[in-house]
């Protein structure tokens, strides 16, 4: 019985290594074609859309009523902002480069508007030519939605905290 030869082996392991890297790859950057398709297309329904009052003043919340959405049920309801109130608008004034009138409409909406920026051009760059760095899109994913959730729920207790605290005394 003859035994196999360990070259053989290796070049088998070694083989099914390269195969695996190449669909790893390529997952990696089908991911990163999505996102920072994702990612530009906000930033473009963003620049289309206008944060502004007809007579010219900053909007601080509803620009997203002009994609046809409904008023915040939320504001409707209980009178108090939801965390998602002015992020469009905070995103809208992003991409025109007012970063004051955005954080004025929801501050999170800038950090978040921050994130995703940086978020689709890493995107962009694992799109163009696959994973180079130690970090995978599965983690830059959850590392931004945790940074957005953080950002939306603190900007969220600083704006409504002192409204429930009236409301309680």
């Amino acid at each position: 019985m003859s035994q196999p030869c360990p070259q053989a082996a290796q070049a088998e392991f070694s083989d099914s290594v390269v195969i695996e890297a190449g669909a790893e790859n390529r997952r990696e950057r089908l991911l990163g074609t999505v996102f920072a398709i994702a990612g530009f297309a906000l930033f473009l329904v963003a620049g289309g859309l206008s944060p502004y009052e007809p007579d010219g003043t900053q909007k601080l919340l509803g620009t997203h009523q002009q994609l046809g959405l409904p008023p915040c049920g939320f504001l409707t309801v209980f009178q108090l902002p939801c965390p998602g109130c002015g992020m469009t608008t905070a995103f809208s004034l992003v991409v025109r480069g007012d970063l004051s009138g955005g954080w004025r409409a929801n501050a999170a909406g800038v950090v978040i508007a921050g994130v995703v920026f940086v978020s689709t051009l890493f995107f962009t760059v694992i799109a163009l030519r696959g994973r180079r760095s130690g970090l995978w899109t599965d983690d830059v994913i959850k590392y931004a939605v945790a940074v957005a959730a953080i950002a939306a729920a603190s900007r969220w207790l600083f704006v409504v905290g002192p409204k429930l605290l009236t409301l309680t005394n």
